[in-house]
């Protein structure tokens, strides 16, 4: 892994142990366990269930986030191996 890769990974996993990070992350959490009533009680139509799976598929992206980048730098240092 070169220097800027080590940079980028080590600047990522400071903000995911921060208390900021940990508050949005519940906050998206709380969001994406709303959505499922939200739709049941408010969707209009098709489009509105649409865009309610788009939202949970991205807050679930988002909540991942530490995962996904954590199994990155593992398959970056796993290639230069």
């Amino acid at each position: 892994m070169d220097n800027r890769q080590k940079e980028f990974y080590a600047s990522l996993e400071n903000t995911f142990m921060t208390p900021g990070w940990n508050l949005i992350t519940e906050g998206w959490r709380q969001e994406q366990a709303a959505l499922p009533e939200a739709a049941f009680f408010n969707a209009k139509s098709m489009e509105d269930i649409e865009a309610i799976r788009v939202r949970y598929g991205l807050l679930d992206e988002l909540i991942r986030l530490p995962d996904t980048i954590e199994q990155q730098k593992l398959d970056v240092i796993n290639q230069h191996e």
